[in-house]
């Protein structure tokens, strides 16, 4: 498309399969140690399979385009009061992962590192880390006021689409 991307690089956490896999040329998936970016813990990265598969399963191809990295819980705090004291920007523990990984690893790169959370939406942590208090948007605040619903129902293919034909 013409965006001139040198290459990809993974970032994970201390549930580090790709970055292993990337060093050692065997694909181990494991269980899941809990880290402080919580929703980076997979040790079955179900995209893996489908990265492999563009690449032909060959793990030569898959590193012309990209790379892989971890960072610890204590380098993602590291990266948050930074990022924090230096831009006054608070990052969530999961964007924070990317930015330690994009400045240790590709110092001096351009790099695009994609946000993936709200702090708010792990504002225990993001405070605790930061020593401050993280207010909430307007529309997350909105959305704390409007009513839950859940639905229960079967493994059947026909009565999901039927739930979702009427709610829509």
């Amino acid at each position: 498309m013409g965006f001139p991307i040198q290459r990809f690089i993974a970032a994970t956490n201390a549930n580090d399969v790709v970055p292993t896999y990337f060093t050692t040329g065997h694909y181990t998936p494991r269980a899941s140690v809990q880290t402080i970016s919580n929703a980076m813990d997979v040790g079955t990265p179900s995209n893996m399979e489908r990265i492999l598969s563009l690449y032909d399963n060959s793990l030569e191809k898959v590193a012309e385009d990209v790379t892989a990295f971890a960072a610890t819980d204590e380098e993602t705090a590291i990266t948050m009061k930074a990022y924090f004291e230096k831009y006054n920007y608070i990052a969530d523990p999961h964007t924070a992962v990317g930015l330690f990984v994009a400045e240790k690893f590709a110092p001096s790169e351009q790099k695009l590192v994609m946000a993936t959370a709200h702090p708010a939406k792990f504002k225990e942590t993001v405070e605790d880390i930061l020593s401050t208090t993280i207010d909430l948007s307007i529309q997350l605040s909105s959305l704390l006021d409007k009513p839950s619903k859940a639905v229960s129902i079967r493994n059947d293919f026909e009565e999901l689409r039927g739930i979702l034909q009427d709610n829509i």
